[in-house]
């Protein structure tokens, strides 16, 4: 057996026994309290009918258990508390049985938890005082069965937290995978097609070997549907994203990269026609944490696109960015577009992450919008200890 198929065996074990957990014990215990309950009538130990019927009936619905728990869990707890009261030599099989439905009602609440633990404490209780005895056993006894029941009642709440706690986890996992399947779609493939779709309006509009060229009519169209059916997948994964708590090692850069990818995009603009300008001020001793760059980058590619997608081409637009020791503010302006473009329309889900992830880290963001002014104001404050390591909704 090579280590990849123990691997893989040993994990099937794991799956089974993590699913079938209630039936495969049960039909061990039922198993246990039969065998020894035909033992002890071999042997004596057991000789009424109503005894025996008891015992038999314990090992049933230990057996059955697993199909209905929270309804025979009572039947069965309360034929094992007749057995105690009449002092019957019941088979440890009963005992643990009584053991694991006490497990299983705390799991499903801490009452029937502490209800099912203490039926059988008091009945314990009374009888090991009817039998009597010098005290200090009596006393150690009642201390023994409060630490075996109590403590199942414990172990159940336990394993429901844990059970808790992993479906959380498990949660937050889709969340975060939500989150980066969305923000990927945003700032890269709608990002893009945008700039695609742009492009070809720009090109087709000035250039005349172009017009009326039905192949890049055509190009047009697909490029627009898949905008569209982008922006409505992106819409349905922000219905369900939320804010993730996963941290990351802090890192420091200047601010270079982002003046460069400022220019960059400065050129783009003025390629589609667009006029305007990019100012980014910082001081070469000034280091900028890895999350603030992530942030602040995330923020800007965005103003920069929703320029393209709403700005008016003919009007100026301003985009600046000044690092100081205590944050980055981030300030863009422009003049919406006077003639509607049914092509970009959409919810302006990437500027409500941006805001949403830059209020949690303790910073602000004012957006004022007018029929002839469109003006953001970002403040990013520089400390890490609230930022968050990705850009979500």
């Amino acid at each position: 057996m090579t280590i990849t198929q123990h691997g893989q065996y040993r994990g099937s074990l794991l799956t089974i026994l993590r699913t079938y957990w209630l039936g495969l014990g049960c039909t061990a215990l039922a198993i246990i309290t039969g065998i020894e309950t035909w033992g002890f009538v071999q042997v004596g130990i057991i000789t009424g009918t109503l005894q025996v019927g008891l015992c038999t009936m314990c090992a049933v619905l230990t057996f059955a258990l697993p199909l209905r728990p929270a309804v025979l869990a009572w039947p069965l707890l309360s034929t094992a508390l007749i057995l105690d009261v009449l002092r019957v030599t019941s088979p440890n099989g009963v005992f643990l049985t009584v053991m694991l439905i006490i497990v299983v009602l705390a799991y499903q609440s801490p009452t029937l938890g502490f209800l099912s633990a203490s039926f059988p404490f008091v009945a314990a209780l009374c009888v090991t005082v009817f039998e009597g005895g010098y005290p200090i056993w009596i006393c150690s006894s009642v201390v023994q069965y409060a630490c075996w029941y109590y403590s199942m009642a414990f172990v159940g709440q336990w394993a429901r937290k844990r059970a808790e706690l992993a479906a959380l986890k498990q949660r937050e996992r889709q969340r975060d995978t939500r989150e980066r399947f969305q923000r990927q779609l945003h700032d890269t493939v709608a990002n893009d097609l945008t700039y695609l779709v742009a492009m070809l309006e720009y090109r087709t509009a000035t250039d005349q070997q172009y017009t009326g060229d039905t192949a890049i009519q055509e190009m047009g169209d697909i490029a627009r549907n898949a905008l569209r059916a982008t922006r409505q997948i992106i819409d349905l994964l922000e219905n369900d994203a939320s804010q993730s708590d996963e941290e990351n090692p802090v890192k420091h850069h200047d601010g270079h990269e982002l003046a460069m990818f400022m220019n960059h995009n400065d050129r783009r603009l003025h390629e589609l026609g667009f006029r305007g300008k990019s100012i980014f001020n910082t001081s070469d001793d000034i280091g900028m944490p890895d999350n603030v760059k992530i942030l602040s980058g995330s923020l800007i590619r965005e103003i920069y696109c929703n320029i393209l997608k709403y700005a008016e081409p003919t009007a100026y637009y301003a985009v600046a960015v000044r690092v100081t020791y205590e944050n980055i503010t981030i300030t863009a302006s422009d003049v919406p577009r006077l003639s509607s473009n049914k092509t970009f329309n959409s919810s302006h889900s990437g500027l409500r992450r941006h805001t949403k992830a830059i209020l949690q880290s303790g910073g602000t963001v004012d957006i004022r919008e007018t029929a002839t002014e469109w003006h953001l104001t970002a403040n990013i404050p520089l400390s890490t200890e609230k930022l968050p390591t990705t850009v979500t909704g």
